[in-house]
């Protein structure tokens, strides 16, 4: 898809106008056990419009085909004129587009692969019940009536795997996804052998009542952290939205490191340019356990008198937000085994639920959790306990830090061992 026209007939116009467009393809294979299987190909479309003009911002868009630019530039004039906000427009400029030629795809040999995995993974008591592959092509534009056009092209690669277990009456249901921009990243042959290895190793799972130091898996840091990242969104912190405000000079684990990378190679989140227009930049959000930066977009950065850190993002067509890029625990030095061998009792929380109910303002939570718990060097699986604590502990009370880092779509984060986390048991 070319670049948006040149806005030459807007150029002289006192107000400035600004047009993002985007462009989605998404192709998709899913099988299911039994020999369902569905092709799907989605595609849409849309162009947002803002305008600016004395501190006054208007709005307007369209999703569709068929856009009449002139008429959705007249709407935000019209909408400008009853703006109460003071907003003035970001400072772009002209950067090397994003020429990226989307050459891989999913081919019918990685179709068939999944069939045949998929019906080759039955035994007595577990099996896949779902596999799906999806390839997405996204492109942005943005252009304004300065001269300036911007385009980036991206495309990247998913992969999910469910697998279920039974024994005794017992089920228990695991899944793997997997979201990279490089299609070789997708073994489902691996994924399909973890997500049944997980379902089967968590039959016949108790609740414990005892005192255990708990260590996060990769992905549920990631969920946490994910939490936590909501609060250095410089627009939340100045709506009062944010755990960190009053509390700027507190101090943390002293080797907890976040960082926010738009730069990052062939991550996830990457992009030349952020929602706005503005190029994305490595953020460093927590260095050795103190609060370095917040999250920016034009709004907030004027309004905080500090660096546009690119992180403007479109919540929707015509309005911007702020979100992280890639989201980068840095990992430590200590390695998993030694900590296994090293602790008494040991609950590695393998899985949580009810995130959504998390008090981000605050920090507070309380989670159903399930995983493994490791005492005296045997291991038995566990379910039906809840932990509790709140966020902002949780980053002061961490012990270690293991080394070893991964990836889950845009977030990475090593294991992490920490204490003051409370963990109660049925019938409690």
């Amino acid at each position: 898809m070319d670049c948006l026209d040149d806005m030459d007939e807007y150029n002289y116009r006192d107000e400035y106008i600004e047009v993002y467009k985007t462009h989605k393809k998404t192709e998709s294979f899913t099988y299911k056990d039994g020999g369902s299987k569905e092709a799907t190909i989605e595609e849409n479309q849309g162009v947002g419009v803002r305008v600016f003009h004395n501190g006054k911002k208007g709005t307007s868009y369209s999703n569709g085909n068929s856009v009449d630019l002139d008429v959705l530039i007249e709407i935000a004039l019209q909408n400008m004129e009853f703006s109460e906000s003071e907003e003035n427009p970001p400072k772009i400029d002209n950067i090397e587009n994003n020429t990226l030629e989307m050459l891989q795809s999913f081919k019918k040999e990685d179709y068939s692969n999944l069939v045949d995995i998929i019906n080759s993974n039955k035994t007595e008591n577990s099996l896949i019940t779902k596999g799906v592959l999806k390839k997405t092509d996204y492109s942005v534009e943005i252009s304004n009536n300065r001269g300036v056009q911007l385009c980036d092209y991206q495309s990247y690669f998913s992969g999910v795997i469910e697998a279920k277990a039974e024994k005794y009456g017992i089920m228990e249901g695991s899944y793997e996804s997997l979201i990279s921009r490089d299609i070789d990243d997708i073994n489902i042959e691996k994924m399909a052998n973890k997500a049944i290895y997980n379902a089967n190793s968590m039959l016949g799972a108790k609740p414990f009542n005892e005192n255990a130091m708990i260590l996060l898996d990769n992905k549920v840091a990631i969920s946490l952290f994910k939490l936590i990242v909501n609060s250095f969104n410089a627009k939340n912190y100045l709506e009062n939205r944010s755990m960190f405000k009053g509390r700027e000079n507190e101090e943390y684990y002293k080797e907890l490191n976040i960082i926010d990378d738009g730069k990052l190679i062939r991550g996830i989140g990457t992009s030349l340019f952020d929602g706005e227009g503005v190029p994305q930049t490595t953020t460093n959000l927590l260095v050795n356990g103190k609060i370095n930066s917040f999250l920016h977009n034009s709004y907030t950065s004027d309004k905080m008198g500090v660096k546009n850190t690119g992180n403007g993002y479109r919540s929707s067509l015509s309005d911007v937000d702020i979100s992280h890029t890639n989201l980068i625990i840095k990992e430590g030095n200590t390695d998993f085994n030694s900590i296994i061998k090293g602790t008494e009792n040991i609950f590695l929380v393998k899985n949580i639920m009810g995130l959504h109910l998390v008090d981000t303002v605050k920090g507070d939570f309380s989670l159903g959790a399930a995983g493994f718990l490791y005492k005296n060097g045997e291991k038995r699986a566990v379910n039906g306990v809840t932990i509790s604590g709140n966020l902002i502990l949780f980053m002061k009370n961490i012990v270690t830090i293991c080394n070893d880092s991964e990836r889950y779509g845009a977030m990475s984060s090593p294991k992490i061992l920490v204490e003051g986390i409370k963990i109660t048991g049925a019938g409690e």
